[in-house]
């Protein structure tokens, strides 16, 4: 706690004395306390000011609202599991949560990893939230050669699923990813072999 100090042209003074208190900088909670790539979440705490920076697990993420207690943000593509959130104000302050915000994945898993050119196979997925219209999250198939998308692509709805396909015809490796919001692959399989 400070004084308060305003001096007028003439040089007159009026104090307050205790006018004015600091907030330190830091981080209470998250919530909720868990979230996929593209979800918002508000990160609550004291000192936040505008032009602050903000990490999870390392990765910047945006801010898209900034008041003193709370931000309000999108949680970046980070790595799955118990991360550090970091808050740094533009003076270089900063404040660490350690170990309470998980980042969330979608689980990917083929019913086989090895399978013949255009041969029957299923991907079953979960997801921690589920998916809508809203959402309009996504599982796609790759080639694991050169990241390229094979044109396959499912909308998910719902928290869990198993969908039916046939393998591409062309023979080589290929991965699901899954896209949520908006963002790249969020979450790979284990590579499918077609042979």
């Amino acid at each position: 706690t400070v004084d308060v100090v305003v001096t007028n042209a003439k040089g007159d003074e009026a104090r307050v004395s205790g006018g004015f208190t600091f907030s330190p900088l830091g981080v209470i909670t998250v919530r909720p306390l868990g979230a996929l790539p593209s979800d918002w979440v508000s990160v609550v705490g004291n000192g936040f000011v505008p032009g602050a920076r903000l990490t999870v697990g390392g990765v910047q993420a945006e801010i898209r609202v900034v008041q003193t207690q709370q931000l309000d943000i999108v949680v970046p593509l980070c790595p799955p599991g118990v991360v550090d959130v970091v808050v740094t104000n533009p003076d270089g302050r900063s404040a660490t949560l350690g170990g309470l915000f998980t980042c969330q994945t979608v689980v990917l898993s083929p019913s086989t990893l090895s399978v013949s050119p255009n041969g029957p196979m299923t991907i079953s997925w979960s997801s921690p939230r589920p998916s809508d219209d809203y959402f309009q999250d996504e599982i796609r198939l790759y080639r694991v050669a050169d990241g390229s998308p094979t044109g396959w692509f499912e909308r998910l709805t719902g928290s869990s699923g198993t969908i039916p396909l046939n393998a591409p015809t062309t023979p080589g490796d290929y991965e699901f990813g899954s896209l949520l919001g908006g963002f790249s692959q969020v979450s790979k399989s284990a590579p499918v072999s077609v042979r």
